[in-house]
């Protein structure tokens, strides 16, 4: 049972959703008065039929299980099985109230407005345009670049013929995307199906379209606040009477004249099927709308007679409902004490606090109560819609059909490569790493191909044999190593930005990298296949967590790693724009101050390629430690040089 002081006035969201495999889902979910949200229940009720009586057994069992005098209404939308559920479970609580999910009423009088020929036809080649274009990645690539440059930040979105706000939102983003639209058009017009040219040319459905927007605008931005948590019944009818109004001061020339009866019609016809009395009353005990209801067109008598009959099922006496509707009521059309202060505003934890108080110094009132009840129900079921928006992200086409060891199997095939490719880099690293820093021997003198291959080869033997001295003592080695190894990288990049080009700083702007790519186009994608040995070794950073800190990784990248390399790279840029054709050995022929600080530079290079390849070597034996626990591994002998694991 609920125990919770704030467990009463409880509200019932119920809603049903079809998954991928067919299967019905119904989510229950119970709103306490502070809009805290609990998941009751998720059934599949695939095996039942899902009538009206069928359902409203379920619920009537489910509210008996946690008590019926702690629910004070239930919200579902308004289909047909849904309908008959609420009318059977009124039966057999007469003290609950029921309300239809507003978020879908609106949503619904939102789709009655599209329904005319006038609107059906915009949002139909709207939704051609915008289809076409995101049909094929060059087009809306190069919209992209058009809106980036334009400081449009937003691209084309497609709607969902359920969700008419995502009809507004693709209309609006397409006119908001006019101008990169119509740039588009004219200077790469090949790009555009024909029916979408013709589209992006027509001024006149451009013309429509804002028409159109304006009018949605309001309904779209209803449908969400309705949606928030502390939406009340007192709200719904407020937005209802301001969507009245927006329609109603529609400029004649704003859109079609026959489409604005439409819209007339369509608004009446669903404000009368969807607004209950409940809401207008729940509209009156708003205390800062008090006043416009009063003197507004809604009926005083048909408000108290509500009252009346929601107390008298709420299963109180008769004195009592004539003490509501006779007095209270009275008390507070005129504003007399206790009503006669107004609340600070209209946040729903500031009325609850307002009826509060008055309940509180006033015990022997029943309007208070009456209020508080009315402000406690929570009048749309979103809550539900989330539950199966997550049950969607796990039962989605694919996750649906795949079984556990199909699953299971898939995530060994991944392991296995990720695993498979870090090995290969452990293979390739050492030797590329110390070829390329022995190779500054042919800089300065004249020593063979396969001399350089040689000295590699006894380098990368000597440096697998000092393994067993283990990851500590190598480390502690080659420490100062590197440190003096970047210092040198510094001493050289300032050199050759200070002689060369100051200016060269500019590269780090991004949009130098645009620019090259537009330019260049294919062959500037091969080109940057050369970039590519910038990055590589940062996956040593995550394969060494096992033998380093990750503070010690973190501040040791970011500290002195990283601004290194940049100003290394930006030293070497600056010596190619004064000699470009020494691109093939850029690092040792750009060594200022002579032959001894060449060959100073040239002992640590050797020295820090070793570093590189010791970080891949130790993490080569870590996986390959892993791969043999887990079986994926011929089983060989592992011996560990060092007690401590970092975490």
């Amino acid at each position: 049972m609920l125990d919770d002081s704030m467990a009463y006035h409880l509200t019932l969201s119920l809603d049903g959703w079809s998954n991928s495999r067919m299967k019905s889902i119904y989510s229950w979910n119970i709103v306490f008065p502070d809009r805290r949200v609990m998941l009751l229940r998720s059934d599949d009720l695939s095996s039942m039929s899902h009538t009206g009586i069928n359902l409203a057994e379920l619920v009537i069992k489910e509210v008996k299980k946690w008590g019926a005098d702690r629910f004070a209404g239930i919200v579902t939308d308004n289909a047909a099985n849904m309908v008959a559920m609420r009318r059977n479970l009124l039966h057999a609580f007469k003290h609950m109230v029921e309300f239809r999910c507003m978020m879908h009423a609106f949503n619904t009088c939102m789709g009655s407005l599209l329904g005319h020929a006038w609107a059906k036809k915009i949002v139909k080649r709207n939704q051609k345009m915008v289809t076409s274009v995101r049909a094929s990645h060059l087009p809306l690539t190069e919209l992209g670049m058009i809106a980036n440059r334009m400081g449009i930040t937003r691209m084309l979105i497609t709607s969902n013929k359920t969700r008419f706000t995502s009809v507004h939102a693709s209309m609006e983003s397409v006119v908001r995307l006019q101008p990169a639209l119509t740039e588009l058009a004219d200077k790469q017009p090949y790009l555009l199906t024909d029916k979408a040219l013709a589209l992006i040319t027509d001024d006149m459905f451009f013309i429509k379209l804002k028409k159109l927007c304006y009018l949605l605008e309001p309904f779209t931005l209803v449908i969400h606040a309705v949606q928030s948590n502390d939406t009340t019944a007192a709200d719904v009818m407020r937005y209802w009477l301001l969507l009245a109004k927006h329609i109603s001061k529609l400029p004649s020339d704003s859109v079609d004249a026959d489409f604005k009866a439409h819209c007339f019609t369509a608004y009446n016809l669903r404000h009368n099927e969807m607004v209950s009395p409940l809401c207008q009353l729940a509209l009156l005990l708003h205390p800062l709308y008090r006043p416009a209801v009063i003197t507004g067109r809604m009926h005083w008598d048909e408000l108290r007679e509500t009252a009346g009959q929601l107390w008298q099922s709420r299963r109180h006496s008769k004195a009592e409902c004539r003490q509501l509707m006779q007095v209270d009521l009275e008390q507070y059309k005129l504003g007399d004490a206790p009503y006669n202060r107004l609340p600070l505003n209209g946040q729903l934890a500031t009325l609850r606090l307002w009826w509060r108080g008055i309940l509180h110094d006033n015990p022997e009132l029943q309007l208070p109560s009456l209020a508080l009840l009315l402000l406690d129900i929570k009048p749309h079921a979103v809550d539900p819609e989330k539950t199966f928006s997550l049950i969607g992200w796990f039962q989605s086409d694919r996750r649906s059909r795949m079984l556990n060891r199909t699953t299971t199997n898939l995530t060994m095939i991944k392991m296995h490569l990720m695993t498979s490719m870090v090995l290969g880099d452990g293979v390739l690293t050492p030797a590329q790493s110390v070829l390329g820093a022995i190779y500054g021997l042919q800089v300065k003198t004249s020593v063979s191909q396969g001399a350089i291959v040689g000295i590699s080869c006894a380098i990368v033997v000597g440096l697998f044999m000092v393994q067993r001295f283990g990851t500590g003592q190598v480390g502690f080695v080659f420490a100062p190593i590197i440190l003096i190894y970047f210092l040198c990288n510094v001493i050289i990049a300032v050199t050759n930005i200070t002689r060369y080009k100051p200016s060269v700083f500019k590269a780090l702007s991004p949009h130098y990298g645009y620019y090259y790519f537009r330019n260049n186009h294919h062959l500037g994608w091969v080109q940057c296949s050369g970039l590519f040995l910038a990055i590589t070794g940062t996956e040593a950073a995550y394969a060494d967590l096992g033998h380093f800190s990750r503070p010690a990784i973190r501040i040791s990248f970011l500290a002195i790693c990283y601004p290194v390399l940049i100003l290394t790279y930006i030293g070497q840029t600056a010596w190619l724009t004064a000699f470009p054709d020494q691109v093939g050995s850029t690092f040792y022929a750009s060594i200022p101050f002579g032959d001894g600080f060449y060959w100073f530079v040239f002992v640590f290079a050797t020295a820090a390629a070793c570093v590189a390849s010791q970080a891949m070597i130790s993490a080569a034996f870590s996986i390959i430690k892993q791969s043999i626990s887990l079986g994926c591994f011929p089983q060989l002998t592992v011996h560990h040089v060092s007690d401590k694991v970092w975490r």
